[in-house]
């Protein structure tokens, strides 16, 4: 499915925030993949799910990673099941210096709707990974980055406060 293709997909499912070449786009080598037909339905899932975080912050919100084909996730170090692999992962970064924020806005709303997403990652610099559910996920989950699981741990608590 080439970033048009991907584009109108999400255009009938309503998403307002980011686009298909953002999704697709890799940031190492700035190519535009083209995405697997059977993973456009959980593309246009996670960026749902993107579009209701950005929504609810209410500021610019920039995508770190979105697809990732095989032979560059492993060059960039991806895991080997990682939900990059199947359009179901999106890294989402906050533009306005507000971190702590957009995690625990991230956070909130990944507590609030089980159904709609599966894994929650926390990272340095305000990133967070969300992910759908997709055919060979892991399910239900959360992680942090360096220095690890605890600062996802202090970013659910958080959400947890103010839900």
């Amino acid at each position: 499915m080439t970033a048009e293709q991907l584009q109108m997909a999400l255009d009938r499912a309503g998403v307002r925030y980011f686009t298909a070449v953002e999704f697709l786009r890799l940031r190492r080598t700035h190519e535009i993949a083209d995405l697997p037909d059977e993973y456009a339905d959980a593309a246009v899932r996670v960026l749902l799910v993107a579009d209701k975080v950005r929504e609810a912050y209410g500021a610019p919100v920039r995508i770190g990673n979105g697809y990732r084909p095989p032979g560059y996730n492993r060059a960039v170090g991806g895991a080997s099941n990682s939900a990059h692999l199947r359009g179901a992962a999106v890294d989402l970064d906050p533009l306005d210096g507000r971190r702590a924020e957009f995690q625990r806005l991230a956070a909130a709303l990944w507590l609030e709707d089980e159904d709609a997403t599966a894994g929650l990652g926390v990272y340095s610099g305000g990133r967070v990974h969300l992910d759908v559910p997709h055919k060979g996920g892991k399910g239900r989950r959360f992680w942090g980055g360096t220095p690890g699981k605890w600062r996802a741990r202090q970013v659910l608590r958080a959400a947890r406060r103010v839900a």
